[in-house]
């Protein structure tokens, strides 16, 4: 049960960052958007790198929200340069 409580946890967390940084986008702050989004990956990589099946890796980063937050990373990428 411990284990399942910080997972969700870390889930939440970066599902926080990542709606933080797509807000930031929506109000042009594109550098705050920037940094929460890299928040959100970097919590992201780290849940994914306690999933010991790749099969479930696969399953577990090809979700809607996880795919949402590399296209915002793509756009986020477009805007800065």
């Amino acid at each position: 049960e411990g284990m399942a409580t910080a997972f969700e946890q870390r889930e939440l967390l970066w599902r926080v960052y990542f709606h933080s940084g797509k807000a930031c986008m929506a109000q042009l702050e594109y550098e705050d958007a920037f940094l929460k989004l890299k928040k959100a990956g970097t919590i992201l990589r780290e849940i994914a790198g306690n999933i010991t099946d790749k099969g479930l890796v696969k399953s577990y980063m090809s979700g809607g929200d996880k795919l949402e937050l590399i296209e915002s990373v793509r756009q986020l990428a477009v805007k800065l340069a």
